[in-house]
């Protein structure tokens, strides 16, 4: 009986796993380094009042969102990479966050980082929700 509930369990892991997400925009150099390439920023330079002179005080929690670059895990407060990106840091605040990924030749905003259920395309309203 152990050993039923150890392969069902060792099942759904190996099911979860084969459809954890790929982003494309991490690509695996012939030497083992890699190179990310990073969203597009804004179609326009128009400014916009969204995000303060400071976007990660605490008193108010905008969305942000989460990039991979080759420096690792950026969080920043617009859907590409600017000065005001920091380092993502897992339980550092609960906020609402989008990931940016690029699937399928296109770039997304995605709820979760595992999953492309629930993305949009870029550009478009962006998909995020509450997590730390």
């Amino acid at each position: 009986m152990k050993s039923v509930f150890i392969t069902v369990l060792m099942l759904c892991v190996s099911a979860t796993t084969a459809h954890a997400f790929n982003n494309e925009a991490i690509k695996k150099l012939p030497d083992g380094r890699q190179e990310v390439e990073l969203p597009p920023g804004p179609k326009t330079s128009k400014p916009t009042n969204r995000v303060q002179k400071d976007p990660w005080r605490t008193d108010y929690l905008q969305p942000s969102y989460v990039i991979q670059t080759n420096t690792g895990l950026q969080e920043c407060p617009w859907t590409w990479v600017t000065s005001s990106c920091r380092p993502y840091v897992k339980g550092r605040d609960t906020r609402a966050r989008g990931w940016v990924v690029k699937s399928g030749g296109r770039w997304l905003t995605c709820p979760r980082r595992d999953t492309t259920a629930g993305c949009r395309n870029y550009g478009e309203l962006p998909a995020t929700s509450v997590q730390d």
